[in-house]
């Protein structure tokens, strides 16, 4: 098979990521806090011949399991999050984030026996803002669930997993069996999993081999080996090792992570399709590297929402491997959004004209993550039915109004809006006519439709950075100006250069009508 028949196309991964937002995902596991203490140094300590840092910035975000959980919700997936957490201010900063996030935390356990896990980490500051990390000091667990808790954690699995689509278990114990994620309440998930028809997915530190009957598995090399006992020593061992362990588990998909070598990916039976084998490499897409704090969670979740979205486990190990590159791209623990991936796979790629023209629902997730990154939408709406030069050039300056990275979106009237706001004879162009020449032009960057008389619902759905219109409209009396300034959005006049005389204009699209009227008498179809 050509190699470019493997590889995803725009319009393939944009409906696969346009999935996301509607997976419920439950994750189970370890919670703890990251904590990122900044400092500066310029003198040594007058008690001991070491450093004296000054604290600069104490920063936080969930880790371990947590950041799975910001992951997802990063992604636009529904989450759920059930775990134990101390009776502490790490706890209370958890909850907080969680919940600025929209992430469901009434599945969460407090108990004041427990210690909130914290990874804090030193992070001195040079010239020039680089940061260097010096140490890392980790608060541990040191008390272990009592039964009552694990009774209580599978009355919550139990009420959970009926309402979600997708349970990840994330197995981040290293302080010998503290822990949540005991055996017991693994194989008690994944019974009720199996039961329900739930996918399961599975991460572990150093307890992969207990992840039996899970739908998909994910781990490193160092993992793999804890889980089987082998040494893997070159690409040959590697192979051997991933389907053994798939084979031992007995899960649908395995997947060990290699670092800057990519992934291998080890599924249940081969497709017809050579592009998706049994075992199948992929490189890694990373250029570059600022922190790989949590690359592998990114890597994780997007594949797991992939793979439930309807891509296959190639597709799905391709939009990974990118939203991995994009997470270490970050520093500190990074979440990815669907538009970072969809720039990362695709940023070279210029859309062509029928990969402009979008829904409502479409537009509304690529706006709001364009927002995301503090970049402008200008928004025009009009029936652009004969289009003359004084619209080119209209369309080109409003491209320019919210600056360069800023997207400008037309939406056009429908021909039962045209027709209903212009009578009988109109329009000259259909809408989809209409639609394709727009497209074609270059400064326009995205099409779409709307039904009504005027903009008013539109705009209240995609909410723009910037309404602009062209002619000598005053701007206080613009169609949907209330709409755009009720979310301190911008209202902008270009004024319109008319490159027809009006009964020069008039002959024109009277001579237009014309001859599609005959046309269509000499050629009905």
């Amino acid at each position: 098979m050509d190699q470019k028949d493997q590889k995803l196309e725009r319009k393939q991964a944009e409906a696969i990521l346009s999935q996301f937002p509607h997976k419920r995902v439950l994750v189970v596991g370890d919670f703890y806090v990251d904590e990122y203490i900044t400092g500066q140094t310029e003198k040594f300590s007058p008690e001991a011949p070491v450093p004296r840092v000054i604290i600069k910035e104490r920063t936080y975000t969930p880790g371990c399991a947590g950041n799975v959980a910001c992951n997802l919700r990063s992604l636009r997936a529904q989450v759920s999050v059930l775990g134990v957490l101390g009776d502490d201010q790490y706890a209370r900063i958890m909850l907080q984030q969680f919940q600025e996030k929209g992430i469901d935390t009434q599945l969460m356990l407090v108990k004041k026996e427990r210690l909130t896990g914290t990874f804090s980490r030193l992070l001195l500051q040079g010239q020039g803002n680089v940061k260097q990390h010096v140490v890392r000091l980790d608060t541990e667990n040191t008390f272990t669930i009592n039964q009552e808790i694990i009774t209580e954690l599978k009355q919550y699995i139990a009420q959970a997993i009926p309402l979600v689509d997708i349970i990840f278990v994330a197995d981040y114990d290293e302080a010998d069996g503290k822990g949540i994620v005991k055996k017991e309440i693994l194989d008690y998930l994944v019974q009720k999993a199996k039961q329900h028809k739930k996918f399961t997915i599975g991460i572990s530190r150093e307890n992969i081999k207990d992840f039996a009957q899970v739908d998909l598995v994910i781990c490193n090399e160092k993992e793999a080996e804890i889980a089987t006992g082998k040494k893997i020593r070159n690409d040959d061992e590697l192979v051997r090792l991933g389907s053994e362990l798939r084979k031992q588990l007995n899960n649908k998909i395995t997947i060990i992570s290699r670092g800057k070598e990519g992934i291998h990916v080890f599924t249940e039976q081969d497709s017809e399709q050579e592009s998706e084998k049994k075992s199948f490499h992929l490189p890694s897409y990373a250029k570059k590297i600022a922190d790989v704090c949590g690359a592998g969670d990114t890597l994780t979740t997007a594949f797991a929402l992939a793979i439930n979205s309807g891509a296959t486990p190639r597709q799905g190990a391709e939009i990974a491997s990118h939203a991995a590159a994009v997470s270490i791209a970050k520093p500190g623990t990074a979440t990815v959004t669907t538009g970072e991936i969809l720039e990362a796979m695709f940023q070279h790629h210029k859309p062509r004209a029928h990969e402009k023209i979008k829904t409502w629902d479409e537009l509304k997730v690529i706006i709001q993550e364009h927002h995301q990154k503090n970049k402008k939408t200008v928004f025009t709406n009009g029936y652009f039915d004969i289009i003359h030069s004084g619209h080119i050039q209209f369309l080109q300056e409003a491209k320019k109004v919210g600056g360069e990275d800023a997207l400008f979106i037309v939406a056009l009237n429908t021909d039962r809006s045209v027709k209903e706001n212009k009578g009988p004879g109109n329009p000259i162009l259909s809408q989809d006519d209409r639609a394709k020449v727009m497209a074609a032009l270059e400064c326009v960057d995205y099409v779409t439709f709307f039904d009504e008389l005027s903009p008013i619902r539109i705009l209240k759905e995609l909410k723009p950075s910037i309404l602009v219109k062209g002619g000598n409209f005053d701007p206080e009396h613009i169609v949907g100006k209330d709409v755009v300034t009720s979310y301190r959005g911008e209202v902008k006049v270009i004024p319109l250069v008319q490159s027809q005389s009006g009964e020069r204009l008039e002959k024109m699209i009277h001579i237009q009508k014309m001859t599609i009227t005959k046309t269509r008498i000499l050629d009905p179809t």
